[in-house]
């Protein structure tokens, strides 16, 4: 299914045929299980396209301003990877 992730106060992206959230007034995790139940999200959210890129959810952006020429196209694996890079960088300062 298609489910639209609008940005509160900036571009409204729902249908009136769809699920549809805002960023507005829920907590991240509700956001991410909204975001991680369809296979196709359509925001005007930077994290919201953000989030379901690392869900490996196909996402089209309805782009509302320069920041989100600057979206990671990254995977939830690169994304720990660079984690565990930073965790061990850490450890090797701490510990020599």
């Amino acid at each position: 299914p298609v489910v639209r992730y609008s940005a509160a106060r900036r571009v409204d992206v729902s249908d009136g045929a769809g699920p549809h959230m805002t960023n507005e007034g829920g907590t991240i995790e509700e956001a991410v299980r909204f975001l991680a139940s369809g296979a196709l999200v359509v925001t005007s959210s930077y994290h919201g396209a953000y989030w379901a890129g690392l869900l490996g959810r196909e996402v089209r952006v309805v782009p509302w301003g320069s920041k989100f020429e600057y979206l990671p196209a990254l995977s939830l694996a690169e994304c720990r990877a660079a984690n565990r890079r930073a965790y061990h960088s850490v450890l090797e300062l701490l510990h020599g």
